[in-house]
């Protein structure tokens, strides 16, 4: 079997047959580089999301359900 760039060869009686190509450059594992401006801006985007109303008030409801039962 030959390798070439990207894609790798099967010499079959004479001829030559493509068997793989690689799609795009393979990741590294190093591409980003992890400092503080990066772990801020992705915590800005990515970090925890704010509570819906709705979920404010679920949590509230809940709450009262457990109060409720308390005192019963």
């Amino acid at each position: 079997m030959l390798v070439g760039h990207g894609v790798s060869y099967i010499v079959i009686e004479g001829g030559v047959m493509a068997t793989k190509k690689e799609k795009g450059r393979q990741w590294d594992g190093k591409s980003r580089i992890v400092n503080d401006v990066y772990r801020k801006r992705f915590d800005e985007i990515f970090g925890k999301k704010e509570k819906t109303l709705h979920e404010e008030l679920m949590e509230g409801f809940k709450k009262e359900q457990e109060e409720l039962e308390d005192d019963e």
